[in-house]
């Protein structure tokens, strides 16, 4: 977990910061969301060209102040993609630019007024609200423990250790995959 963690944020940082030495190619941007089953997950649309991509990013804060069709600006890395949007507000790529639309329902993100603003960013960026929308991949977690307790053997300390252990594999691949708390 900690080498996916550690390679999947290099490589977002390592996007960001070609922002100082490359000029980017200059495009539109508008954020949405995409609902499908139990995950939210954000993206950003890329409008370059009269193509349209799909870039997923980490979630923060700063998000929620992205007016719709933003002049932004995208440097590449490989197959990543990271932007600058208007004043100054960086989103960092938690995969590939995607070409074809996500599955799932796609949901506008619409640009929130400063008191909005201040309100659902002390809602939408909480530890709380992060675990709440990622806790529901950890439902199989007691499956998978009793059957490492039925197959390897083992008896009740087993069975919580690995509970706990696939929960938060769970909770942490769901957020490293850019959900999405708005």
């Amino acid at each position: 977990m900690l080498l996916v963690s550690v390679f999947r944020l290099g490589t977002a940082v390592a996007c960001g910061r070609r922002f100082g030495r490359d000029r980017g190619d200059r495009v539109v941007v508008r954020r949405v969301r995409v609902q499908r089953r139990m995950r939210s997950r954000g993206l950003l649309e890329v409008q370059a060209g009269g193509a349209i991509t799909y870039v997923p990013v980490y979630f923060h804060t700063g998000l929620l102040a992205i007016a719709p069709d933003a002049p932004a600006r995208i440097v590449r890395l490989g197959r990543w993609a990271a932007c600058e949007i208007g004043d100054g507000v960086i989103a960092l790529p938690v995969g590939r630019e995607r070409s074809e639309r996500p599955q799932g329902t796609v949901l506008d993100a619409p640009r929130l007024n400063p008191a909005d603003l201040r309100a659902r960013s002390e809602r939408f960026g909480s530890i709380r609200r992060r675990l709440v929308l990622d806790a529901p991949a950890a439902v199989g977690a007691p499956v998978i423990g009793l059957l490492w307790v039925l197959v390897a053997g083992g008896g009740v300390v087993d069975f919580i250790a690995v509970t706990v252990l696939a929960a938060i594999v769970a909770i942490w691949t769901s957020a490293i995959g850019g959900s999405d708390p708005s």
